[in-house]
């Protein structure tokens, strides 16, 4: 069983107000809030009917928008509404100097600011997880603890290969 869930999405305005409509928001955004409800609801279920006293955590990772034209995403920590224990957490992209990147980026152009957005994510991951106790309990229960990471992109490294006009059924 999965008590602890940390999903990645690191692109577009993710909030839950004012950021339909806004550039790499909409239908993922939606689609994960929906899903982490169903999910939160559905491990709370099977946690009760297994007869266990313990409560499913989920933590969503996304970026910090500093610059976040009048939404919630320049907060760092955010309580997901519909939920008693699923957060947002945001990670600011940096530069390779270390300044925090202060406005929105395309999804196609991230790419230089994932490895250390990752790097940043796990230190986040590993603080929150001190902060609800879930390192504890993982310690407590090493033989029961599960954690599971789900990586959800809406962005593409394209790469184009050619396909030879001789041969008409190869694929790139």
């Amino acid at each position: 069983m999965i008590f602890n869930v940390v999903i990645l999405s690191p692109h577009g305005y993710f909030g839950q107000s004012n950021v339909l409509g806004l550039p790499d928001t909409g239908g993922q955004v939606v689609y994960i809030l929906d899903q982490v409800r169903a999910l939160e609801k559905e491990m709370r279920q099977r946690t009760y009917d297994m007869g266990l006293d313990i409560e499913p955590k989920i933590i969503v990772v996304t970026r910090l928008i500093p610059d976040a034209q009048g939404t919630t995403c320049n907060i760092p920590r955010e309580d997901i509404t519909g939920t008693t224990n699923a957060r947002i957490r945001r990670i600011p992209f940096r530069t390779p100097a270390g300044d925090i990147v202060p406005k929105w980026i395309s999804r196609f152009k991230i790419w230089p600011y994932l490895e250390q957005f990752t790097l940043d994510a796990e230190k986040e991951i590993l603080n929150a997880a001190v902060e609800d106790g879930i390192l504890d309990f993982a310690q407590e229960n090493a033989e029961t603890y599960v954690t599971r990471l789900i990586l959800s992109l809406g962005f593409e490294k394209v790469e184009f290969t050619e396909v030879s006009p001789a041969d008409p059924t190869s694929t790139p």
